[in-house]
C-alpha cells in the first residue's frame, strides 16, 4: 500500500476540519456557563448556568452549521487543489499534422 504525502496531508486535514466541527468548549463568565459547539463558527450551545439558576436549554443555528461545514470543505478543496497543482510547464504533447513531417526531416 503506497499512500502519498499529499494523501497524507488531506487526511490530516479532514481530521482538522472534523475536529472543528465537533470541538466545544466551555464559556463562562459570572452569570452563564455554556457549551459551545464550533470552530471557527459557533453553531450550537448547551446553557447550563444563568443568573436565575440552573437550566437546561439549548441553541441552536442550522445556517451556522452550513456556514461552518462549507468552510472546511473550502479548505479541503483549496488543500487540495494547492497539492495537485503542477510546478512549471507540462510536457508539450506531440505535433501531429503537416507541419511536424517537414519539422521531422
Amino acid at each position: 500500500m503506497n499512500i502519498g504525502i499529499r494523501t497524507i496531508i488531506l487526511i490530516i486535514l479532514g481530521l482538522i476540519g472534523t475536529f472543528g466541527m465537533i470541538y466545544n468548549y466551555v464559556y463562562t463568565v459570572p452569570d452563564l456557563v455554556e457549551n459551545r459547539y464550533g470552530f471557527p463558527l459557533i453553531y450550537g450551545a448547551h446553557i447550563l448556568n444563568t443568573i436565575a439558576g440552573p437550566v437546561d436549554k439549548w441553541r441552536f443555528d442550522p445556517i451556522l452549521l452550513v456556514i461552518d461545514v462549507a468552510f472546511w470543505f473550502a479548505v479541503l478543496i483549496t488543500a487540495s487543489v494547492i497539492l495537485n497543482f503542477r510546478r512549471g510547464k507540462p510536457k508539450e504533447a506531440k505535433k501531429t499534422g503537416t507541419n511536424s513531417l517537414i519539422e521531422q526531416k
